[in-house]
């Protein structure tokens, strides 16, 4: 989950500067451009990747529904092609949610991929935390993704596992990314 979450970050970051450098003077319009262009296509054709996910992140979450490994590799390509180029053509209207169901879909996927390598585990607590980290690192807001998911699943079994992992993924990631410092490489030798 934190390498998925490391490249979409960083392919936001790549798209961002690419046009930029580009585009300088047009840059609102091109994204509004390729945005509205591409969000059509693809909704004409994967309407299931272009909703807003919340009923999606509450019936894995709290273990509703079984999707398969295939649907949910491609729901999650659409939906990161998707959020990417709502949010670099301006239109990131409910980014909280979209974020989350990326995240709960590519937890759920590891947790059924764990499940079908002969683990006995739980792929909903798997949505769960994904979930919150995909949303706290991309957004840096731990605390708040923590807390969302609580809020979702109604369950305090998550809240430990799911705040340690963000605190960690949330602290390593977006400090490796900016080129700072880590707590690990300032301490004394």
């Amino acid at each position: 989950m934190s390498i998925s979450t490391l490249y979409s970050n960083t392919k936001f970051y790549t798209i961002n500067i690419f046009i930029t450098n580009r585009f300088e003077k047009h840059r609102n319009i091109i994204f509004a451009l390729i945005g509205s262009g591409t969000i059509g296509t693809l909704f004409f054709i994967a309407p299931y990747a272009t909703f807003s996910g919340h009923e999606l992140v509450n019936y894995l979450i709290n273990d509703k529904v079984h999707i398969s490994i295939t649907l949910l590799i491609v729901t999650i390509l659409h939906r990161i092609i998707a959020t990417t180029i709502s949010i670099y053509a301006n239109a990131i209207g409910v980014l909280f949610i979209t974020l989350m169901s990326i995240g709960a879909l590519i937890g759920y996927g590891f947790g059924e991929v764990m499940v079908s390598l002969g683990f006995f585990i739980e792929p909903f607590y798997y949505a769960a935390i994904g979930a919150s980290v995909f949303m706290g690192t991309i957004m840096e807001l731990p605390l708040t993704a923590v807390i969302a998911v609580l809020e979702i699943t109604y369950d305090y079994n998550v809240i430990i596992s799911t705040g340690i992992i963000v605190a960690l993924v949330n602290f390593m990631i977006p400090q490796s990314l900016r080129g700072e410092q880590t707590l690990i490489r300032k301490m004394p030798q």
